[in-house]
């Protein structure tokens, strides 16, 4: 643009502004000088843009901000504001625009506005990005029941050949039968004689099972180096099934009140226990005696969807714990989860025990939480 048109253009503009004080007239002037410094690289589109903002808008009470809106955004003390409220550096100037158009929102024409308003509106503007700008906190995917979650809830005991002589009982590798005459695999468990009728075992999966004495499937021991194996979860199952596996005769009054007292383990934190009928249990149980009863007539496998589930609520919380047995081409399994139930229905799995009972859902079912303790279902009789 000549030099010329420039200075003619300016004359016109204090020709035509004597209303304002001369100091203004110099102020505006250079104003616009400076913003048309600061869009020089985007010309000619944004002299377009601002010429036609001037046009559109001369007739907005703009005389009603009673403050300099370009010191008050750009400055120190809405800067402070900002970045106080937790804002990133980078997101500072987006913050500001957004803060700017909510003042341009609230202008009127019978209303003053001072600066602290357009602060405040920085502050609230600040807060709800900071708000906004959180992820939600990622959803916690449910604990996988393993003997070192143990720990939460039960200080357990070193096993030893003196403990189980004590307790007058044994440690077992069982492989009990499966439909089709098949055998399951090795698994851990104690073992009660009383040398009247069916010895009582407890198994590391909470299965509890009557044998016959002298069965070959089951092997018992109470070598040292077959008990460094002994799991802390079949100890914590055996403490907090010491009443009830006393209520069947599977041990006397000595052995409960040994248990009770911590002889293999104490109980740590808050524990919430549950204790049911093992008639609560018969529909699960029933897809287990199907299962095996399919096998006995040569149908192997499920042959449908088979299965049913059972819910016990935790007393005083808004926990259950969800048991369900199935049957797949291999027979009957059952597992378990504690959950948490939700006001709109919904349920958030706790915890899940993953490890198949393959022949019997009566037993003891442990939950050793993170931050709600433990929580125990015994079905024993």
């Amino acid at each position: 643009m000549p030099e010329s048109n420039i200075t003619d253009c300016f004359s016109e503009f204090f020709a035509n502004t004597v209303e304002l004080p001369p100091k203004d007239r110099l102020l505006v002037a250079t104003g616009l000088v400076e913003l048309m410094r600061r869009s020089a690289q985007a010309m000619p589109s944004a002299a377009l843009s601002m010429g036609h903002l001037l046009v559109s808008l001369a007739d907005e009470p703009w005389g009603r901000l009673q403050f300099p809106v370009t010191h008050t955004l750009l400055g120190a003390e809405a800067e402070k504001r900002v970045f106080a409220a937790g804002v990133a550096k980078t997101d500072l100037i987006p913050v500001l625009q957004k803060a700017f158009m909510y003042l341009l929102a609230a202008l009127q024409p019978d209303e003053d506005i001072s600066a602290d308003v357009l602060l405040d509106l920085v502050s609230a503007v600040a807060a709800e990005h900071v708000t906004s700008g959180k992820k939600p906190a990622a959803k916690k995917a449910p604990d996988i029941f393993t003997d070192a979650l143990v720990a939460r809830a039960f200080a357990p005991v070193k096993v030893t050949p003196a403990l189980l002589e004590q307790l007058d009982a044994d440690m077992v590798y069982f492989r009990g039968e499966l439909p089709g005459a098949k055998l399951g695999p090795d698994t851990r468990g104690i073992m009660f004689d009383t040398k009247i009728g069916d010895a009582h075992v407890l198994l590391e999966t909470g299965e509890y099972v009557r044998i016959k004495p002298g069965m070959i499937s089951v092997a018992a021991s109470r070598d040292p180096d077959d008990l460094k194996l002994f799991p802390p979860g079949l100890l914590l199952q055996l403490t907090v099934a010491s009443v009830n596996l006393f209520m069947v005769s599977a041990i006397n009054k000595e052995q409960e009140s040994a248990l009770n007292s911590g002889l293999a383990g104490k109980l740590i934190g808050p524990y919430h226990k549950i204790t049911v009928s093992t008639a609560d249990l018969q529909p699960l149980e029933h897809v287990f005696s199907a299962a095996r009863d399919c096998a006995l007539t040569g149908v192997v496998g499920a042959t449908g969807p088979i299965g049913a589930s059972v819910r016990f609520p935790v007393p005083d919380t808004d926990m259950a714990v969800v048991i369900d047995a199935r049957t797949d081409s291999s027979g009957p399994y059952s597992v378990s989860r504690l959950v948490r139930e939700n006001e709109n229905g919904t349920e958030t799995v706790i915890m899940r025990h993953e490890k198949p009972r393959l022949f019997t859902t009566k037993g003891i079912y442990i939950f050793p939480t993170e931050s709600d303790g433990l929580v125990s279902v015994s079905a024993i009789f």
